[in-house]
C-alpha cells in the first residue's frame, strides 16, 4: 500500500509569510509618508520661487519697482499657487514689500509639513526664520530683514479667491 503525503504549507510557515507581509507594508507605508512630505516641501518651494520670477519681471518692467498694493501685486501674470501643499490656514503664502518705494521684497510660504521657507529678492530660496502661524505680518515681514514699516498682501491659498488683507 501507498502512503499519502499532503503537500501543503504548513500552520506556521503561512504565519511567517504573513508577518513577513506585514512588515513590508509597514515600511512601504512610512516610507511613502516621507515621500509626501517632501514632495509637498519641494512644490511650496517650487510655488515661491515661480512667484519671486514673475516679482522680478513686474520690477523690471515698472521701473525697478515691486508692487506696492493688492491691486499692482493682482497684476502678475504666470505665478499660480497649487493649493493642496499649503496649510490649511488663510494665511499660509505671505508677500512683503519693504515699504512704498517697493526696492526690496519677500514671499514667505508654509507647507503642510509645518515647514515655511522664503525668497528675497536676491533669489535664494531659505527656510524661514518663523512661520505664519502668528498671522502677525509685520512682525514676519521684519524678521525678513524687511523693517516694520512693510507693506504686505496675504496671499489666499484656501478659499476661491487668490490675495486677501492688504496693509
Amino acid at each position: 500500500m501507498h502512503k499519502r503525503f499532503f503537500v501543503g504549507f504548513t500552520i506556521v510557515e503561512l504565519l511567517i509569510v504573513i508577518v513577513v507581509i506585514g512588515i513590508l507594508a509597514g515600511i512601504t507605508t512610512v516610507s511613502y509618508a516621507g515621500v509626501q512630505s517632501r514632495a509637498h516641501d519641494t512644490r511650496v518651494q517650487s510655488n515661491i520661487s515661480g512667484l519671486a520670477d514673475s516679482l522680478n519681471a513686474y520690477y523690471v518692467a515698472n521701473s525697478y519697482k515691486y508692487p506696492v498694493d493688492q491691486t499692482s501685486f493682482m497684476t502678475i501674470t504666470n505665478a499660480r499657487v497649487n493649493t493642496d501643499s499649503y496649510v490649511t490656514t488663510n494665511n499660509a503664502m505671505l508677500y512683503c514689500v519693504q515699504d512704498s518705494t517697493g526696492q526690496t521684497m519677500a514671499i514667505v510660504g508654509q507647507s503642510k509639513t509645518g515647514n515655511t521657507y522664503y525668497i528675497k529678492d536676491d533669489g535664494k530660496l531659505q527656510t524661514a526664520p518663523t512661520n505664519l502661524s502668528s498671522n502677525n505680518p509685520t512682525s514676519i515681514c521684519a524678521s525678513l530683514g524687511l523693517g516694520s514699516s512693510s507693506l504686505y498682501v496675504w496671499v489666499n491659498t484656501a478659499a476661491s479667491g487668490w490675495l486677501s488683507n492688504v496693509k
